[in-house]
C-alpha cells in the first residue's frame, strides 16, 4: 500500500495523477477519533476500480457543500498541495461574521507554523462544486482493480 508524507510531494502528486480519481463516486467517509484517521472509499466506475485512502494525524477536516447543480458523491479532482494558500484563502474569504470561530483555525494555518511544516494538504473537488479540505501529515492509498 503507497504510503506519503510531506518528503514525498514529487512521488505522491505522481500518483495522483494515475490513481483514477476523476469521476471516482465517493462510498464513505468515515474518522477514526481513537486512532486520528479519517478514511474515504470511493470507486470509479469507467475504469472499474477501488481507492481506499487512509489520512493519518489529522490537523483538520473540512467539508464546504456546493452549490451547482450535480452529485456531490462524484469527485472531479484530488489535489496534494505543498501550502495552505488555497485553504487560507478560502477561510479568510468567510470569516466575515465569524471572526471568532475562524480565527484560531486562519492563525493555526498562516504563516510558518512549526507544527504545520510537515503537513500535507489535500483539496477534494466534487460535481457540485463541494470541496473536502484535509490537513495530515502522511495518507496511505489502495488501489484496487475490481
Amino acid at each position: 500500500m503507497p504510503q506519503f508524507d510531506k518528503r514525498h510531494m514529487e512521488e505522491l502528486e505522481e500518483f495522483l495523477y494515475y490513481s483514477c480519481d476523476h469521476d471516482a463516486n465517493i462510498k464513505s467517509i468515515s474518522y477514526e477519533y481513537g486512532d486520528d484517521r479519517l478514511k474515504i472509499n470511493a470507486f470509479n466506475p469507467i475504469f472499474n476500480v477501488q481507492l481506499d485512502l487512509t489520512f493519518c494525524d489529522i490537523e483538520l477536516v473540512l467539508e464546504i457543500k456546493g452549490k451547482w447543480p450535480g452529485n456531490r458523491e462524484t469527485m472531479i479532482g484530488l489535489f496534494a498541495k505543498e501550502d495552505f494558500s488555497y485553504l487560507q484563502n478560502y477561510l479568510l474569504n468567510c470569516r466575515e461574521g465569524k471572526e471568532d470561530a475562524l480565527d484560531f483555525v486562519i492563525q493555526t494555518f498562516s504563516g510558518d507554523k512549526v507544527h504545520m511544516k510537515d503537513a500535507l494538504y489535500f483539496l477534494i473537488q466534487t460535481l457540485s462544486g463541494g470541496e473536502i479540505h484535509i490537513v495530515c501529515r502522511e495518507v496511505f492509498f489502495e488501489k484496487s482493480v475490481i
